[in-house]
């Protein structure tokens, strides 16, 4: 089993009847847990939220494992991880 280390930010978007609604950004893969648990900070002063995770994996098998919350600021939505 291999360890990926995710970051995703959070912003507040208009929807078609101009209500703000929160909208993931596009995934931000990081080489380590200190490089994920830096870009949350950076990422933190800008956006609505950020959270960062580990995710266990093997491509040979292609599964997809235990997903683990590092770090999380400001608004997430609920139930984003779910094991």
């Amino acid at each position: 089993m291999k360890l990926a280390f995710i970051v995703i930010a959070f912003s507040y978007r208009k929807n078609e009847k101009g209500q703000n609604v929160l909208q993931a950004e596009p995934s931000i893969k990081c080489k380590s847990k200190d490089d994920a648990l830096f870009k949350v900070g950076q990422l933190a002063e800008s956006k609505a939220g950020v959270i960062a995770v580990s995710q266990e994996y093997d491509e040979e098998f292609d599964f997809i494992g235990k997903v683990t919350e590092l770090a999380q600021r400001g608004t997430v939505p609920d139930g984003l991880i779910d094991n």
